[in-house]
Parts: structure tokens; sequence; C-alpha cells
């Protein structure tokens, strides 16, 4: 596979509408939801990150800044057909570096039960106890960044 770089991404521009139809086909679609106006009411204020194979956009990841010292991951989507294969890593890890250069000191997460193997591996840990979010299992996690 060729090499993913990971970008930011400002929002408006035609691959931020790209991200949005991303989101929808991988984290509404399969479930038989539509992509809420609510879901993307902060986006403008959000650090936006897009993972391209060659032009194409293959992931997005969304950082929220809760307060001084901490963000909150959110919207990670990838391709289904790139799945497992690293793009996510990559993105986590390159919001990861963005969160530390900026000043906060954790990431936060609602992750969906099947994908806590994945952030597990990345070095977050899971707290609280399982919820429902978007009528799926979640946990919530964490990660202190150096």
């Amino acid at each position: 596979m060729a090499a993913i770089r990971v970008e930011l991404l400002t929002y408006g521009s035609s691959v931020y509408e790209l991200a949005v139809q991303l989101r929808y086909e991988v984290l509404r679609q399969p479930l038989g939801l539509v992509l809420d106006p609510a879901d993307m009411a902060t986006d403008s204020e959000e650090a936006m990150f897009g993972a391209f194979l060659k032009h194409d956009l293959v992931g997005c990841l969304h950082l929220r800044t809760l307060n001084a010292e901490q963000v909150k991951m959110r919207q990670v989507a990838v391709k289904a057909d790139l799945r497992g294969q690293g793009v996510g890593a990559l993105m986590v890890k390159a919001s990861e570096m963005w969160a530390a250069e900026n000043g906060f000191r954790e990431i936060v997460l609602n992750a969906r039960a099947v994908v806590i193997p994945f952030y597990l591996g990345l070095g977050y840990e899971a707290f609280g106890g399982p919820f429902e979010e978007v009528g799926i299992p979640h946990r919530a996690m964490r990660k202190k960044l150096i």
C-alpha cells in the first residue's frame, strides 16, 4: 500500500465535505441513522484530521477542546476496505502530536465496544462502565499525553 499522509482539514472546504460524507458512510449509515446537523454543530471549532492515500480521503478524525488541558477525540472513521491497515493508528498518533504541541495533556473519547481493543493497543485506558450511544455499546477511554 502507498504511504498514508495525515493532514489538518479546513472547515467548509471541499475535502471537509468529503469527510462529512465519510463520517455518514462509516459511522451512521450502517446503523440506519442519518448524520444529524447537531453532529456537525461544533466542526468549525474543532481540529479535523484527514488521512489520504495518494489524493483520496480515506479517514477522518476530530478533536474537540473540552478545557485548557483536555480534548475529546470524536468522529473517527476509516474507509471499510482500509481498516486494519494502520490508517486509524496514523490519524490517532498525528492527533496526539497535535494535541501535545498545543498544550493539551489528555485525550478522552467514547469508543464503540468493537474498537476498544484498537484504542487499548494505542495506550488508551477504559474508565467508567459501559453505556449506550447511537444505539450501541460504548466505553469512555482516555490517554495522558507526554
